[in-house]
């Protein structure tokens, strides 16, 4: 993926999938980061801030289960739940002021289960973030 864009750099959809393979091999930071330029290259594109919240959300998941089991927490990226979830809202946010057909798909209703259960409070919470 990264030669892809090395080849095509102005090309938004391969930074965006750089930035999900950064995310899948535990590089938070550098996913988050593709995923930024790829908005900087085409801030028009509406599947980028999608992506974007995609990758807060699942980043977010990890981290409440692993408070949950007391495991210890990923050392690349954020790691503060709230704060987490709060980017992930703002991120979809973005992406219906962009594209609002984005979110009405498929992954609608886990997103909206998503922030439900982020609401509710759970053992070894570490959000620094106040109600």
């Amino acid at each position: 993926m990264q030669q892809a864009t090395e080849h095509t750099p102005g090309n938004a959809q391969l930074w965006d999938e750089l930035g999900v393979a950064y995310s899948n091999n535990n590089q938070f930071n550098d996913g988050i980061a593709a995923v930024e330029h790829s908005r900087s290259l085409d801030p028009t594109y509406g599947n980028t801030p999608k992506i974007k919240g995609q990758l807060y959300e699942n980043r977010a998941n990890t981290i409440r289960e692993r408070l949950i089991a007391g495991n210890s927490l990923p050392t690349d990226g954020e790691t503060d739940y709230g704060k987490l979830v709060t980017s992930a809202a703002q991120a979809y946010s973005e992406t219906i002021g962009t594209d609002p057909s984005q979110l009405v798909d498929s992954s609608f209703q886990s997103q909206v289960d998503f922030f439900i259960n982020a609401a509710q409070p759970f053992t070894n919470s570490n959000s620094s973030l106040t109600q």
